[in-house]
């Protein structure tokens, strides 16, 4: 596992810009203190729900050949541009997001190649064990990861930790997610196209998102010290049923009880205004 994690979550496009912004973590080195162990992966292929391995780098290059989609967001908010193939989408997308989002937040916290690709990768295993590094979408937030040494409890998440993600945080609940979601619904064409070639031709990505969010929704609320364990050289939760939990959910409790709390609030948001505008 690698020495660096990059969270979540929460959203797509930014919805998931708004999740998965969150929750795209990187741990580093405090002091002499060991690496929190990295929920990533350094395999180049990731599991499928069958059990099958595919190949993260062979996401697909095809057309799509749709008609644009007619969205009922705000008036001062629509997309009249076609689908493009999805090999070549990120320049379209990226014409649509800097219409409501700060380009330098784009550039600070996006990486801006293999957009949908990504963002549908992250998604999908946000339920898995771990999370393939070279996949996530969003960039890490700026700091370091910082453990605590307490005399009554051991080693410790600080509670200065949560200060990391409060930037990141912030710019996900003042996204507007009627726009985001205008977006992933004009473009959906390709996140569709994008997870049927991760191996699932039968299913729905659009349904997979809500099982993801569903689970991000069941993330423990800890409201007391996360201790931690460092039998070698990386470090994990103490508690063995916190370290069973997947990737995004131990994301999620590494950002701390407040935050896990917003985060959970975005994610309902989300939720709502995906099933409202996706039948």
């Amino acid at each position: 596992m690698k020495k660096k994690l990059v969270l979540p979550l929460i959203v797509l496009i930014a919805a998931a810009i708004v999740v998965l912004s969150y929750l795209n973590l990187t741990q580093q080195k405090e002091g002499t203190l060991a690496n929190f162990a990295s929920p990533f992966e350094s395999e180049s292929s990731e599991e499928t729900a069958d059990g099958e391995k595919h190949d993260t780098d062979s996401m697909l290059s095809t057309p799509v050949e749709s008609k644009p989609v007619q969205t009922e967001s705000s008036a001062a908010f629509s997309i009249n541009i076609p689908v493009p193939p999805l090999a070549n989408s990120d320049k379209s997308i990226l014409k649509i997001l800097k219409q409501f989002l700060d380009e330098r937040s784009l550039a600070l916290r996006f990486f801006r190649d293999n957009m949908v690709n990504r963002f549908v990768a992250s998604i999908d295993n946000m339920t898995r064990s771990h999370l393939a590094q070279k996949t996530m979408f969003m960039k890490p937030p700026l700091g370091q990861f910082l453990p605590l040494q307490d005399g009554k409890e051991g080693l410790i998440i600080s509670p200065r930790n949560a200060r990391r993600y409060e930037t990141m945080l912030r710019f996900a609940e003042e996204v507007p997610l009627d726009k985001l979601v205008t977006v992933y619904v004009h473009f959906y064409p390709l996140f569709q196209q994008a997870y049927e070639n991760l191996g699932y031709p039968d299913r729905s990505f659009n349904t997979r998102f809500i099982q993801v969010i569903d689970h991000l929704l069941d993330a423990p609320e800890i409201n007391q010290p996360l201790k931690l364990a460092c039998p070698q050289v990386l470090c994990i939760y103490a508690d063995p049923e916190l370290e069973a939990l997947s990737a995004g959910q131990r994301l999620m409790l590494r950002t701390g009880y407040d935050n896990v709390l917003r985060e959970k609030e975005l994610l309902r948001r989300l939720k709502k205004e995906i099933k409202k505008r996706m039948h």
